[in-house]
């Protein structure tokens, strides 16, 4: 009977940890994405201020080199 006590004890510390766990990574994605919206607005920003800095180079299409 003890041990499955224990057994159910290791289980739900398990569990807990694992809730805290998942927790974390939540809020780490959460402030990953919240900094990914901040520099897309920057980013647009700097290229409204600075379209004519933008290149674009779709005049040359990539191939692959046939030297074997």
């Amino acid at each position: 009977m003890r041990t499955n006590v224990k057994k159910i004890y290791n289980l739900l510390s398990k569990i807990q940890e694992a809730e805290k766990a998942e927790l974390k990574a939540k809020f780490a994605l959460e402030k990953i994405q919240k900094n990914l919206e901040q520099l897309d607005a920057e980013l647009g920003i700097l290229i409204a201020q600075n379209p004519s800095k933008m290149v674009e180079n779709t005049s040359t299409p990539v191939t692959p080199s046939s030297s074997f």
